[in-house]
């Protein structure tokens, strides 16, 4: 058994066994001696002088190790960013529906790997200078698109400022009105349809407060305004959107036009009554092409085209010529 063992044979050891089990042991085996131990390993060789050649190599290689070490760890550093900006906080309550999770707003790059393999004929350095010109391009946009959102409140801001200036001053000329402002500009500020493009357009105007307080005495001049016209019911819907806010515009730009100041109603407007003739006879008729000039009006041209583009420019210059600008 001893003799199996040493020879690492299994199965002479099993033999062995057994046969010990039943009371009828093997006979003895000479254990064969163990080999001598092999001498000691010659020296290591002396490593052969490189070239200068082959040593610059060495460095450039080594090098670029360290490049892509480096790179790679920046790369795994925004990848941990962006999974620890993405992944919900352990203790936030539960939520009833699942959202998807905000766009994490940082700069993304392809692995070198992946670069790699859609650019093979380029070179590590070209790698690094594409992902530092990629950087500086994704903070270009952001500065712009904050400078834009910036502009944008502005803009908003000082508009919403003018309009509660204008209803300040409606109100101290109107007691009232102020009320029935709030009250219509609450339910249209909720709607998302026409009534918005509507109270946007009012927020615009230079009677927008009493056009509002309008629509609050009178909510059918202002079903009314929204409905589609029944010309546009046939149309699809996008072509129905699109044509209905120029009728918007232009009906809007109507009542507005009604309700300025010093512009006459047709209760108050007194009937002129007809100049006496000095004969009986017909009038006589106008010669060809010679048609009595009309004063034009060019808000009111623009509405009969249809050129909201033209209406708005002019009511804006109106309003900068009242404010004195």
């Amino acid at each position: 058994m001893h003799a199996a063992v040493a020879a690492g044979n299994p199965s002479d050891y099993r033999t062995a066994r057994r046969a010990e089990r039943i009371g009828k042991p093997l006979a003895a085996v000479a254990i064969a001696p163990e080999p001598a131990p092999a001498q000691a390993a010659a020296a290591p060789a002396e490593e052969p002088k490189l070239s200068r050649k082959e040593r610059e190599q060495n460095e450039i290689n080594d090098r670029i190790r360290k490049a892509v070490e480096s790179a790679t760890a920046d790369l795994r550093s925004e990848l941990d960013t962006v999974r620890r900006t993405a992944a919900p906080r352990s203790d936030a309550p539960p939520a009833a529906a699942a959202a998807p999770a905000p766009k994490a707003d940082v700069f993304a790059f392809p692995s070198i790997e992946e670069w790699a393999q859609a650019n093979p004929e380029k070179t590590l350095n070209d790698y690094l200078a594409a992902r530092e010109t990629a950087r500086d391009d994704w903070r270009d946009s952001r500065a712009t698109q904050a400078k834009s959102t910036e502009q944008a409140t502005a803009a908003r801001t000082a508009q919403i400022a003018s309009f509660d200036q204008r209803v300040t001053a409606a109100d101290t000329a109107t007691p009232g009105l102020g009320d029935k402002v709030l009250r219509i500009a609450q339910r249209i500020g909720r709607s998302n349809g026409p009534d918005y493009i509507v109270g946007q357009l009012a927020l615009d105007s230079a009677v927008g407060p009493q056009v509002l307080a309008h629509f609050e005495d009178h909510p059918e001049v202002l079903a009314a305004l929204v409905a589609v016209p029944e010309a546009l019911r046939g149309l699809s819907a996008p072509q129905q959107i699109r044509a209905h806010i120029p009728h918007l515009i232009k009906e809007f730009g109507k009542l507005e036009a009604s309700l300025a100041p010093g512009a006459p109603t047709r209760a108050a407007a007194p009937a002129v009554p007809k100049p006496k003739t000095l004969t009986d006879a017909p009038a006589p008729h106008e010669p060809l092409g010679g048609h009595a000039a009309e004063a034009a009006d060019p808000k009111a041209a623009a509405i009969r085209r249809g050129d909201t583009r033209a209406f708005r420019q002019l009511r804006r210059q109106e309003r900068m010529t009242a404010m004195g600008r």
